[in-house]
C-alpha cells in the first residue's frame, strides 16, 4: 500500500497532470482504434451515397433539360401560326416566301435566341412546299430513321445528335416538328463526372448509346441496353461499383460506375493522416494537462498565500480570478467577504468619529445657553424701551433660533420646533439679505409631533439663500418649505427659484467636504440614524432653481427623548 500512499501525497499540481495524461491517452487510444476500424466503411457508405446523388442530379439535370424542349414543341405543335403554315396550299413561291418569312422564321428564330441548346428547330411539311431552309423543309426530305424511332420520343442519331420528332396537333397531314440539340448538351451535363473518377454510360430510350465516357482503364461500352435491371440500386460489377437511373419523362437510363480500387485509394489516403492527428492530439493533451494543472494549481496556492497574509495581519487582498469555475468561485467569495469585512470596519470607525464629532458640537452648543438667552432677552427689551421694534424683532427671532436649535443638549426635537427654528432663520436671513426674496410655508400640522433630529433642515435652508438665491440676478426671487407625510415616512422639501447648480458639481455635493455642517454631514447623519433608505434627494437646473427633499421616517417624538 505504499505507493496508494505515495499518490495520496503527491502534490495536487502532480495528481492533476497525471490523471489528465492518462484519461487522454486512454481516450486517444480508443478513439484511433475505432476511427481505423470504421474509416473504412464509413468512407465508402460516403462514396457510394455521393455516387447515387451524383447520378440522381444528373438524372434531375437531363430530365429537366429535355422537358424545357418539350415544353417549346408543345407550345409550337399547337401554334395556329405554325400549323397554317404547314397545312397551307401555297399558289406560288412568293405567297409560300411571305408567309414563311412573316411567321414562321421570326417564331422559330425568337425560340432559338431564348434557348441557347437548341441547335435546329424545322417544320416538316406535307403540303407543296419548297425548301425554306433551315426551317420550313418538305416531309419527304425527312430522314426515314428519325421518322421511325425518334417520333414523339427522345432518341440519339449518329448523324443528328440528340433530337425528337413531333407531328403536330390538328394536322390532317404528315405535318411534324423536328428538334436537335447543340453536340455538346450531354458533355455540360456528364462532362464533370469523369473528372471525380466516374464513368458515365447514356442510352437513349431505343437503346443507342448516347453518350459514353469510361474511366481510366477501359475503352468501349461497359453496359448493354438491358442492364437496367438493377435500376435504383448499386451493385458490383468486374471490380465496380455500378448504379443507374431511368428518366421516366424520356426513358432514357443513365449507368454510373467507379473502380473499387478509387473506393480503396481514396480510404487509405485517409490513415496517414488520421495517424498524424492522432499525434498531434497526443501531443496537445500532454501539453494542455501541464498547461491545466499549472493554472488551477497557481491560483490555489495565490489564494493560500493571500490567506496566509492575511492571517498574519496584512489587510491587502492581491488574488483576483476572472473565471468562472470552482476556483474562481471560491476566490470571488474569498475576495467578497473580505471587501465585506474590510468595509464594516470602515463603516464602524467612520461611524465613531461621526459620532464624536456630533457628540462635541453638541457639547459646544450646550456651554451656558441660559447666559445667552438672558443676554439676548435683555437686548430685545432694551431696543424694545428705546422704540426700535424691527431690531427687537429680529433679535427675538434669533433667541428662538438660538433655544430651539440648542434643544437642551437634546438631539432629536420634534416638527413643530423644527419648523420655529427654521422660520426665524429664514426671518432673520430675510432681515440680513435686505428682503431679497419671498417664502412660502406648506406644513401639515399632523406632522408637528413627529420626530426629527434638530438642526437637520437649516444647512438646506442656507445653502438654497447663500448659494442660491443671493447668487441669483432674478428680480423676483423665492423660497418654499413644504413638509407632507408619505405612508410610513415624511417628506420635507426645500425649493428656490435661484441660481441653480452644475451638473458635475450636483453629482459632488453629497460626497465632498465643506467647510462647517454641510449638505455632506446631513446625509451622514440621516444615514446614521436611520440608514441608507432614507436622506437628500437633490434636483437642480443651472439658472432656474434647486429642489431638495429629504426623507425621514414618521415617528413619535417619546417622552425621554423630549
Amino acid at each position: 500500500m505504499g505507493w496508494v500512499n505515495h499518490i495520496r501525497d503527491l502534490k495536487y499540481k502532480y495528481k492533476v497532470m497525471v490523471g489528465c495524461i492518462l484519461c487522454c491517452l486512454i481516450c486517444i487510444a480508443v478513439l484511433w482504434s475505432y476511427t481505423v476500424h470504421e474509416t473504412h466503411s464509413l468512407l465508402t457508405q460516403r462514396s457510394l451515397l455521393d455516387m447515387e446523388n451524383q447520378l440522381q442530379q444528373s438524372a434531375a439535370a437531363l430530365d429537366h433539360q429535355l422537358q424545357l424542349c418539350d415544353n417549346v414543341l408543345g407550345s409550337l405543335s399547337i401554334n395556329n401560326s405554325v400549323i397554317s403554315a404547314a397545312e397551307h396550299e401555297y399558289t406560288g413561291y412568293y405567297e409560300m416566301y411571305d408567309i414563311f418569312s412573316n411567321q414562321v422564321t421570326p417564331l422559330f428564330s425568337s425560340v432559338l435566341t431564348f434557348n441557347g441548346d437548341i441547335a435546329q428547330l424545322t417544320l416538316y411539311s406535307a403540303s407543296n412546299v419548297e425548301r425554306h431552309t433551315p426551317w420550313v423543309l418538305p416531309t419527304d426530305e425527312l430522314s426515314e430513321t428519325i421518322r421511325l424511332q425518334g417520333e414523339n420520343r427522345w432518341i440519339y442519331d449518329t448523324d443528328q445528335g440528340v433530337c425528337k420528332l413531333q407531328k403536330l396537333v390538328s394536322s390532317c397531314g404528315e405535318n411534324y416538328l423536328y428538334i436537335q440539340l447543340h453536340d455538346d448538351v450531354l458533355e455540360r451535363l456528364f462532362g464533370s463526372l469523369s473528372s471525380q473518377g466516374y464513368g458515365v454510360t447514356l442510352f437513349d430510350s431505343c437503346g443507342n448509346v448516347a453518350y459514353d465516357v469510361p474511366p481510366n482503364g477501359l475503352t468501349s461500352v461497359f453496359f448493354t441496353a438491358n442492364s437496367g435491371k438493377h435500376t435504383g440500386q448499386i451493385w458490383e460489377q468486374d471490380g465496380f461499383f455500378c448504379s443507374c437511373r431511368t428518366v421516366e419523362s424520356s426513358g432514357w437510363t443513365i449507368y454510373l460506375y467507379q473502380s473499387k480500387g478509387y473506393f480503396w485509394n481514396r480510404n487509405w489516403q485517409m490513415v496517414p493522416g488520421l495517424i498524424g492527428i492522432s499525434v498531434v492530439c497526443l501531443m496537445a493533451a500532454v501539453l494542455t494537462s501541464l498547461l491545466l494543472s499549472r493554472l488551477a494549481v497557481t491560483r490555489i496556492e495565490n489564494l493560500a498565500a493571500n490567506i496566509r497574509q492575511l492571517r498574519e495581519g496584512q489587510n491587502e487582498i492581491w488574488v483576483q480570478s476572472k473565471s468562472k469555475d470552482e476556483i474562481g468561485y471560491l476566490t470571488d467569495e474569498f475576495i467578497t467577504m473580505m471587501q465585506l469585512i474590510q468595509h464594516l470596519i470602515k463603516d464602524v470607525y467612520r461611524e465613531q468619529l461621526i459620532r464624536k464629532e456630533y457628540q462635541i458640537q453638541m457639547l459646544r452648543a450646550q456651554i451656558n445657553p441660559h447666559f445667552l438667552y438672558n443676554t439676548l432677552s435683555a437686548i430685545r427689551w432694551k431696543t424694545l424701551m428705546n422704540g426700535d421694534e424691527e431690531a427687537s424683532e429680529i433679535i427675538n427671532q434669533l433667541s428662538v433660533f438660538y433655544r430651539t436649535a440648542l434643544n437642551k443638549g437634546r438631539e432629536f426635537s420634534n416638527v413643530e420646533n423644527e419648523m420655529k427654528n427654521i422660520r426665524a432663520y429664514i426671518t432673520i436671513q430675510k432681515e440680513l439679505q435686505s428682503h431679497l426674496f419671498q417664502v412660502s410655508y406648506h406644513v401639515d400640522s399632523s406632522l408637528y409631533p413627529c420626530k426629527i433630529p434638530v438642526m437637520i433642515l437649516q444647512p438646506i435652508v442656507e445653502n438654497a439663500i447663500l448659494h442660491g438665491l443671493a447668487s441669483s440676478r432674478k428680480q423676483d426671487r423665492s423660497l418654499s418649505l413644504s413638509a407632507f407625510g408619505k405612508g410610513r415616512d415624511m417628506i420635507f422639501e426645500i425649493r428656490d427659484d435661484g441660481a441653480g447648480i452644475e451638473a458635475e458639481q450636483l453629482k459632488q455635493l453629497l460626497n465632498s467636504k465643506t467647510n462647517g455642517y454641510g449638505m455632506k454631514n446631513v446625509q451622514e447623519r440621516i444615514h446614521l440614524l436611520y440608514g441608507n433608505e432614507y436622506g437628500l434627494e437633490i434636483h437642480s437646473i443651472r439658472g432656474e432653481g434647486t429642489i431638495v427633499r429629504v426623507l425621514l421616517p414618521k415617528e413619535p417624538l417619546t417622552d425621554v427623548e423630549n
